[in-house]
């Protein structure tokens, strides 16, 4: 009786594990873990992610209220790590998500993003 009730719990935690490493809320190459974060880059641009398909695009300016930063919104798509930002006029700037860091080549140069 003993062994089975070992058997068991074994089998329990191993299930638990699993269940609970599959769902990593760091793992934001998954869009519902990306969706209401902000990110930012050295040059002051901003990703904010509304929601599974849609992103804001902010660019902070000095002496400039916030409310005037929002360049644009629109939608992303995610397939594995890397991800596919519409930019203005759906122009696609693709990039890749590596934990806390997305990569995008933007504006003639790679941005780098870090999570807020």
């Amino acid at each position: 009786m003993k062994n089975k009730i070992l058997i068991y719990s074994i089998l329990l935690t191993g299930f638990l594990f699993i269940l609970t490493s599959s769902c990593n809320k760091d793992d934001f190459t998954n869009p519902k873990n990306l969706s209401g974060t902000t990110w930012k880059s050295q040059s002051n641009y901003y990703l904010k992610f509304a929601s599974k398909t849609t992103y804001k695009f902010w660019e902070e300016e000095a002496n400039t209220p916030e409310e005037e930063w929002l360049q644009w919104i629109s939608n992303y798509s995610i397939i594995d790590n890397t991800i596919e930002l519409l930019g203005e006029n759906d122009y696609p700037y693709t990039g890749t998500i590596i934990d806390q860091t997305i990569k995008v080549f933007m504006f003639g140069e790679m941005e780098e993003f870090v999570k807020q």
